[in-house]
């Protein structure tokens, strides 16, 4: 690790390479996030409750981006994809039906998953049936 280091250095120093782009401005930084360590504030004084929680964002002028594409395009759907019932359904009908589909641990979100994988996995076997039978 030390070598490397030494090598960075060395190659950082000869080719010119302004490190002056890469230093870190921690006043400016925390400028940035003062109003977002006063939301944290809040959200940690208020006991983690679901409802203050949500209370408080609502009031916050932060605009929060989700990485969940259905919260993104805001989408109200309460349906959640599970793709591990998904693949049962698709992947292995029969035996699914009896790990997902009739048993009581499995909520509604993964029963419709499931029916979501075994009508994928129809439609396409339909589809290249047809294909097949029309080659020959």
């Amino acid at each position: 690790m030390k070598r490397f280091q030494i090598f960075f250095f060395l190659v950082i120093s000869f080719s010119g390479f302004s490190t002056s782009l890469y230093q870190l401005d921690e006043k400016s930084l925390n400028e940035e996030f003062k109003e977002l360590n006063s939301i944290e504030e809040q959200v940690v004084e208020s006991g983690f409750d679901d409802q203050k929680v949500i209370e408080i964002l609502q009031h916050s002028n932060i605009q929060f981006e989700s990485a969940d594409p259905l919260l993104a395009s805001g989408s109200n759907s309460d349906f959640y994809m599970d793709w591990g019932s998904f693949a049962w359904g698709f992947c292995c009908c029969p035996i699914g039906f009896f790990v997902v589909a009739v048993s009581d641990d499995a909520d509604d979100d993964m029963k419709k998953s499931y029916w979501i994988g075994v009508l994928a996995s129809a439609v396409l076997s339909a589809i290249s049936s047809l294909s097949f039978s029309f080659t020959f």
